[in-house]
């Protein structure tokens, strides 16, 4: 079928999600009622009922993402990547690069963990780990086994390079 790739908005009233999460749990379950407004309460309180909503009528957010995935993003973290920033010590806003998926979490605001180079002031490169939104990355690899260092059709490459 055709991708749309556009999104909607839904207004649902908080009492007939919490209605229709109340209707899932046995009648025999004496606490019920407190455990949805325990859970409603939680989730409107965390900007997470979206999620409760979704589970219901089963709906799910793909990600097109998966862990060995080298991706190019958006994003942007505070390093020495200029000689200019160098000489001058102070750090300059970049583009995160030579990122490779860490985790996947659909339950978190930014779902993705990378790892990508990090330019220190000494001039060394580190590897370090930031949580960033699916939205702002693009795939530009196919997976890698983190584990085993080799792409997932068997052809053995080093993970960073």
């Amino acid at each position: 079928m055709k991708t749309f790739n556009k999104v909607i908005t839904v207004e649902v009233s908080v009492d007939a999600i919490a209605k229709s999460l109340l209707d899932t749990i046995s009648p025999e379950f004496k606490h019920r009622e407190m455990l949805t407004e325990s859970i409603i309460a939680t989730a409107l309180h965390t900007d997470k009922l979206g999620y409760i909503y979704n589970t219901l009528n089963g709906f799910t957010n793909d990600i097109n993402f998966k862990v060995g995935d080298k991706v190019k993003t958006t994003k942007k973290a505070y390093m020495y990547k200029t000689e200019s920033s160098r000489e001058k010590s102070s750090s300059e806003y970049s583009v995160m690069e030579n990122c490779v998926v860490i985790e996947v979490d659909e339950y978190r605001d930014a779902k993705l963990l990378l790892e990508y180079d990090h330019y220190n002031r000494d001039e060394t490169i580190v590897r370090k780990q930031e949580w960033v939104n699916h939205t702002e990355c693009s795939q530009i690899e196919p997976s890698i086994d983190l584990r085993k260092g080799t792409r997932t059709n068997g052809i053995h490459e080093d993970i960073y390079g």
